[in-house]
């Protein structure tokens, strides 16, 4: 569902110019996959997030969280991560849907599908909110941790050494991006937790 193909008629000779036209709004991850190429500083770079309910919840807990999640249209599990200059790096859905996965008995009492809007636009409580930022902070530590075997400083070493064959740069392109975003979203974090004290 990705691939449009055009025809003509026009009969094309050898030698004549031939230009393919690339969707200009994919992410480095969806072109390295598709199309077999990325684009440095590709401002529509991102990476999906697939949140889980707290483990630790009872299940009637987890239950009425999932209810309120597919009630919402505005919470979700899946999210994307991305860095635009005209969001920011860090969604208000993202945050709101952190902020019910890991509440407390208690504060989702409080909660209904009424009342469930609120979520966007503030906190339920300065310990919510903490626990909702760890909770992230925690799934992109993870991330690099299972996902990527170097540092953000050791792939951009490795990819200004102009020893690389194309394939091996646009594979340092796509992580040098994923890794920008992590460390952006870890700072971001971090910075909101520090403001939270």
């Amino acid at each position: 569902n990705r691939l449009v193909l055009k025809t003509t008629d026009k009969k094309i000779e050898a030698g004549d110019e031939l230009c393919v036209k690339y969707n200009s709004e994919l992410a480095n991850w969806q072109l390295l996959l598709y199309y077999g190429f990325t684009i440095e500083n590709n401002s529509f770079d991102s990476i999906l997030l697939e949140l889980k309910m707290d483990p630790n919840d009872t299940y009637e807990m987890e239950m009425k969280k999932i209810l309120l999640l597919n009630l919402s249209e505005d919470l979700f599990l899946d999210h994307e991560l991305k860095i635009s200059e005209n969001e920011p790096i860090i969604s208000e859905n993202l945050l709101a849907t952190l902020r019910l996965i890991v509440m407390t008995n208690v504060e989702l009492e409080q909660y209904n599908l009424s009342n469930l809007d609120e979520l966007l636009s503030s906190i339920v409580n300065i310990d919510n909110e903490q626990r909702a930022l760890n909770k992230l902070l925690e799934i992109l530590n993870d991330i690099k941790e299972v996902q990527f075997t170097t540092t953000l400083e050791e792939s951009l070493n490795r990819f200004q050494s102009n020893q690389l064959n194309d394939d091996e740069q646009y594979s340092l392109i796509y992580l040098i991006g994923q890794k920008l975003i992590i460390e952006n979203a870890c700072h971001w974090i971090n910075n909101t937790l520090s403001q939270l004290k």
